[in-house]
């Protein structure tokens, strides 16, 4: 019998069972550390989001008061045609032009001018049923703190002002107990109820 034929082996190639057991542990303690981490920065991201969007509008609607030289409102709606009258936005909200600057749009004389689509993430925005903007770009209604809370509450909820002036800031915390205070000028922190 010809032993040599059967100690000839080619060069092995693969893991061995300790050395697999080992990369599998290494890579379940890395995700369960590392998934947390990545949940809150998505729903960070998504609030960071969410805000701009709302920002921008209030932005976009006072540029368009201020070039057309007349009234421009937003208003949360559910329908994009029509105001809901309530104060949550997260369902979407609507700029218009608004003659009579009485935040309701009349046919035959004021035009919605853009839609926003609802916000994703099980996000709550608070806020007056209305922003009217002269056409000198104040704040005619509706100035005041937006309060936008997600699932994880009042911890982590954020929000902007609305100034009289027209400009929008955002909230911040200025007593140091990591709640973001609600813009009425004391430091009282904003509600997510």
């Amino acid at each position: 019998m010809n032993t040599k034929c059967l100690n000839k082996r080619g060069p092995q190639a693969g893991f061995t069972l300790i050395e697999l057991v080992a990369a599998m542990t290494i890579m379940m303690l890395t995700v369960t550390i590392a998934i947390p981490g990545m949940l809150d920065m998505v729903r960070n991201n998504r609030q960071s989001t969410s805000l701009n969007a709302l920002s921008h509008s209030f932005y976009a609607a006072r540029s368009e008061a201020i070039s057309r030289a007349q009234g421009i409102s937003l208003c949360p709606t559910s329908n994009f045609t029509s105001c809901s009258g309530g104060t949550t936005w997260q369902s979407g909200w609507m700029i218009f032009t608004d003659a009579d600057r009485d935040g309701v749009v009349d046919s035959g004389v004021d035009s919605v001018l853009k839609v926003f689509n609802q916000l994703g993430g099980a996000t709550t925005v608070t806020a007056s049923n209305r922003v009217t903007y002269s056409a000198i770009g104040m704040v005619q209604a509706g100035s005041g703190a937006m309060t936008l809370c997600d699932q994880r509450g009042v911890n982590s909820a954020r929000g902007l002002r609305l100034a009289t002036t027209g400009f929008v800031d955002y909230l911040q915390d200025t007593d140091g107990d990591k709640i973001v205070d609600d813009g009425a000028g004391s430091p009282t922190n904003v509600s997510c109820s």
